[in-house]
């Protein structure tokens, strides 16, 4: 990754584009269609904003649910987008492809009394 951040700077410095240009450039793409009543919306911030495009229909009326000691308001149709988003969320990963994010991560996984844990390192067997 570092190599390719890397050669993305050498390019934007040979070619004398700023970070200020850059972000001029994007701007105005994100911005294309502002203003226009399409019905639809996407988040440019994202790497990957086809799958965070969001549909009027979609998203309002929007309902309140419950959330800890308050009510949120959350679009009308959460599980499509967060399916677009992230494919099947409510489905947890296979054991063999959990990944560690960094060194000292832990699960703690229950023993047979429910009142203790014991840490379990993924991987364990």
């Amino acid at each position: 990754m570092h190599a390719v951040t890397r050669t993305v700077n050498l390019a934007l410095r040979a070619t004398q584009i700023s970070p200020r240009g850059l972000y001029a450039r994007w701007e105005k793409a994100a911005r294309a269609a502002e203003g226009e009543q399409t019905g639809t919306y996407a988040d440019f911030t994202m790497r990957d904003p086809w799958n965070w495009i969001v549909h009027r229909d979609e998203f309002v009326p929007t309902r309140r649910v419950p959330f800890e000691t308050i009510e949120a308001s959350i679009p009308h149709d959460v599980e499509a987008l967060l399916t677009r988003g992230y494919g099947d969320y409510m489905q947890l990963p296979p054991r063999e492809a959990l990944q560690p994010r960094g060194s000292g991560h832990r699960l703690l996984a229950p023993t047979p009394s429910p009142s203790r844990l014991s840490p379990l390192t993924i991987g364990d067997t």
